[in-house]
């Protein structure tokens, strides 16, 4: 009676490192694909959320005679200015205990908070500049102060901060900035600007540039969201800031 054989099949340790081989290189291959795309995802939801953030300012201008919402209201203010009283300082988008920002002001027209938010900043904004933290949102879209968003009353700000922007008062709505890309803690010229963590804004100075967050947010390019109603992804050195500058696509700050 003959005896069976039993062969063991197998992979050899060429065949294994052959495989591995060909992993890595399409990891390689993929990983930076991915990163795009994530990128890219990103930037698109971040513009969405801008040009909602436009949307929700023209609705609170159609309820206000045409007057925009302020960078903040102070609580004693808000019903004169909004019709609505201010929300208890732990349930504000903005946890500040003295005023309303603008989101709180136009928290009504939306549902949730993430409209607020670029999804390129992690975590809360608990370092948000100016007074403008936030505990659990995590920000990083800005509005244009004091341009299109002057502060309720502020002998600081002088007389200006007690006017009202109205939208029929903008010119070249195309072009002037009303939302942006914006992070707090960050200096020097915006080509070295990065986002740091916790620190997503709720505001830029457009007489400044100060707040506006480029390199690191979107290939160093930022969201606009103009009065027009428009979303675009420009470069920086597209808007003036500090004066207004004709050799400039979009105006970053003008008086009106």
């Amino acid at each position: 009676m003959k005896k069976s054989t039993i062969r063991h099949s197998g992979f050899s340790l060429v065949e294994i490192l052959v495989v591995l081989s060909i992993i890595i290189v399409l990891a390689g291959i993929l990983l930076p694909t991915i990163t795009r795309m994530k990128d890219g995802a990103a930037a698109t939801t971040c513009a969405a959320n801008i040009r909602q953030c436009v949307v929700m300012g023209n609705l609170f201008a159609s309820e206000q005679n045409g007057c925009l919402p302020r960078l903040h209201i102070q609580n004693s203010m808000m019903r004169s200015h909004t019709g609505k009283d201010p929300l208890p300082e732990n349930d504000r988008i903005v946890n500040n205990a003295n005023v309303s920002w603008w989101p709180d002001q136009l928290t009504t027209y939306a549902e949730g908070a993430s409209y607020f938010s670029c999804p390129k900043v992690k975590g809360p904004a608990t370092k948000g500049s100016g007074g403008a933290p936030s505990k659990r949102v995590a920000l990083g879209i800005g509005i244009n102060y004091p341009s299109m968003a002057p502060i309720s009353g502020s002998s600081q700000d002088g007389d200006a901060s007690f006017t009202r922007t109205r939208l029929s008062s903008v010119p070249d709505q195309s072009k002037v900035v009303w939302f942006t890309d914006a992070a707090a803690e960050v200096t020097g010229e915006w080509k070295k600007r990065a986002d740091l963590p916790n620190s997503g804004s709720c505001f830029i100075r457009g007489h400044t540039n100060d707040g506006v967050c480029a390199i690191g947010r979107h290939g160093g390019k930022m969201n606009v969201g103009f009065v027009d109603g428009h979303v675009e992804l420009v470069n920086p050195n597209q808007i003036n800031w500090g004066t207004r500058d004709t050799t400039k696509s979009y105006v970053g700050y003008t008086t009106f």
